[in-house]
């Protein structure tokens, strides 16, 4: 599989998880769920997991308070991969 064809089906996931929860498919909304669909970020996933694992977890759409914490705790994570990434 050549990385077009993992990347654009990693972006199909996400937008099927978008559209099967019913959220915005704004590009911060796509950026949570590609990430969580690639699972390169563990943490992020565990926490959308414990999200998911409650009655009606997103029954309180839309959540300002949710994408602020996911994309700040992704964009940490980002920020040190690529720092480590520069460095090697």
């Amino acid at each position: 599989m050549t990385d077009s064809d993992r990347t654009i089906t990693l972006a199909e996931q996400a937008l099927s998880q978008i559209k099967a929860l019913h959220l915005s498919g704004d590009p911060q909304s796509f950026e949570i769920w590609y990430t969580y669909v690639a699972g390169t970020r563990p943490q992020l996933n565990a926490h959308i997991n414990d999200i998911l694992a409650t009655p009606h977890p997103l029954a309180h759409r839309p959540r300002p308070d949710l994408l602020p914490v996911l994309l700040a705790r992704a964009g940490r994570r980002a920020g040190r991969d690529r720092r480590y990434q520069d460095q090697g």
